[in-house]
């Protein structure tokens, strides 16, 4: 009667076993199955070179120097008459010491 109930124990805990083992099974190829798909988005999804970044963001410095040189240039062709309020006086002073323009 006792080997009975350890065989009924030993079976009952091979089962549980048997079961945790597929869970986990069932787990990491779930796992396995999401890694994949990052992975997949991942190598879709690349960030452009980094000279390519540097030359981009170069461009884009130039462009940006230029149009505040002109926006300079035209305000330092404004008859004083339109320079009457500080605030227009002062931004005009502003946006030509960033460009290294003496208005004086």
């Amino acid at each position: 009667m006792m080997a009975e109930k350890r065989r009924k124990a030993t079976s009952t805990k091979r089962k549980e076993e048997i079961s945790e083992l597929k869970a986990e099974i069932r787990k990491l190829r779930s796992e396995l199955e999401l890694k994949s798909e990052l992975k997949g988005l991942q190598t879709s999804v690349k960030a452009p070179p980094l000279e390519l970044v540097i030359s981009e963001n170069e461009t884009l410095s130039s462009v940006l120097q230029q149009q505040q040189f002109d926006i300079a240039r035209v305000h330092s062709t404004l008859p004083p008459s339109l320079e009457l309020h500080s605030l227009i006086y002062n931004a005009r002073m502003v946006s030509t010491n960033d460009m290294g323009i003496t208005t004086e």
